[in-house]
């Protein structure tokens, strides 16, 4: 009869450990494996947060301090990099440029002049249905092929480009670049190349876009998305990025960026650590303009939606803008960049607008003199149908001031909108004799 735990407990056999005087039981093989592949994982995603915090100058090993290897003398930076910071003779590293501009000189020599820095981080400002993203994909397939973007700005650092679309889907994007690839008569060899050099994400419907959240008291303010994207662009095994489109900022930046400052300027910093891929890519975002801009047709620094901080944060904007409509005359939109940290000032250009596909080029000088003989038109229409409706107007307020009925006012007004301005008879010439 077996004895049960009662009764050893009564005679004092039974162990202190229930575990005592069993037989251990291996645990199931497939248990085992589990947890070996998850030990790897976590030690795979260990090594993948040591190598980014490498490639931005980080010591994890150095504790919290948020300066780590950075706090340095000039004696100690100069050391670091073999060469005295301040030594008149020895130059600092020149600044590389993604993008400069190709001018025609008096000599009728063609000079550049440096426009967008490689390596910092940008803002493409537009009203919607402008064609901001259209002007990206033709930027992506500028850099990637190194030819003109929008006939007019050099590509000075061509290389792989990261296109990342917020609110395209796959066939969408394959139109939009199709259509610009057309419009830029890309050869089959450059088709070939930029196929290989851009990587694109359309990423329409995709809710988990955002690089930055609500901070929070122990929380981190870069999502895994950020995470997700820093870790694609670092292992990579391409040779290294020349630029990270991103379009547009509604998509990317958290739900504070546009009316916090302090968001914005986070949003910011997450695009700062994409910088720091191999390449040393320029970073270009795409953002709205404000309700304001659009009524006044703005091209300055301001014209950005929502929190100062962006405009602020970014290191170069540019903005597009439609050019106002006339009958008959070209669809031109107008390219200006409204801020450059590194380079001088510049008003930029026109361009005119494609009507099958809204592919953008520039404009030349038939399709200038062709919208500014419409405008001259366009405006004196206006005038003179101003002028009809301020005499309409002074016909109305004369009529009720006379006691006419409200039909009776409503015809007298209407006949003065129709009324045509007469025509000046021809001066007759009086005989003056011979």
């Amino acid at each position: 009869m077996t004895r049960d735990e009662n009764d050893r407990l009564c005679d004092g056999t039974l162990p202190d450990d229930p575990e005592e005087g069993t037989e251990e039981m291996a645990p199931p093989a497939d248990m085992v494996e589990e947890f070996r592949a998850e030990r790897a994982r976590h030690l795979a995603d260990a090594e993948k947060v040591r190598n980014r915090a490498e490639s931005m100058g980080i010591d994890l090993d150095a504790g919290d301090d948020p300066f780590g290897d950075t706090w340095r003398t000039l004696t100690e930076w100069s050391e670091a990099d073999g060469v005295s910071w301040l030594d008149p003779d020895r130059e600092p590293p020149t600044q590389k440029w993604l993008l400069q501009r190709n001018e025609i000189g008096d000599d009728s020599k063609t000079w550049r002049e440096d426009l967008f820095p490689l390596g910092k981080v940008g803002m493409l400002v537009a009203a919607g249905g402008v064609g901001k993203t259209m002007a990206l994909c033709e930027l992506a397939l500028a850099v990637a092929t190194e030819r003109p973007w929008m006939d007019k700005l050099h590509v000075a650092s061509p290389g792989r480009v990261l296109l990342a679309l917020g609110e395209e889907d796959k066939d969408e994007a394959h139109r939009r670049l199709w259509r610009a690839a057309r419009r830029m008569k890309l050869s089959p060899e450059l088709c070939r190349q930029a196929e290989e050099r851009i990587v694109l994400l359309p990423l329409a419907g995709n809710p988990n876009m955002a690089l930055t959240q609500q901070e929070s008291v122990g929380g981190k303010v870069e999502t895994p998305a950020a995470a997700a994207l820093l870790d694609r662009v670092q292992a990579d095994d391409g040779a290294g990025w020349s630029l990270i489109i991103l379009d547009p900022a509604s998509r990317f930046a958290g739900a504070e960026a546009e009316k916090d400052n302090g968001a914005a300027t986070r949003f910011f910093q997450v695009l700062e650590t994409l910088t720091g891929a191999p390449g040393n890519p320029s970073v270009l975002v795409a953002h709205h303009t404000s309700q304001d801009a659009r009524k006044t047709a703005s091209t300055d620094a301001t014209a950005a939606r929502g929190a100062t901080a962006l405009s602020d944060a970014a290191r170069w904007q540019a903005g597009l803008v439609n050019l106002p409509r006339y009958d008959g005359a070209p669809d031109l939109v107008s390219f200006a960049m409204q801020k450059n940290n590194y380079a001088a000032p510049w008003p930029g250009f026109k361009l005119l607008r494609d009507p099958d596909g809204g592919a953008l080029r520039k404009a030349g000088g038939d399709d200038l003199k062709a919208y500014a003989a419409a405008k001259v038109i366009g405006d004196a229409k206006h005038k003179a149908q101003q002028d009809l409706e301020k005499a309409a107007k002074a016909a109305g307020v004369e009529a009720a001031a006379a006691g006419k009925t409200g039909a009776e006012i409503t015809a007298i007004v209407q006949a003065a909108l129709e009324r045509k301005p007469a025509k000046e008879e021809p001066k007759k010439r009086e005989w003056t004799g011979p």
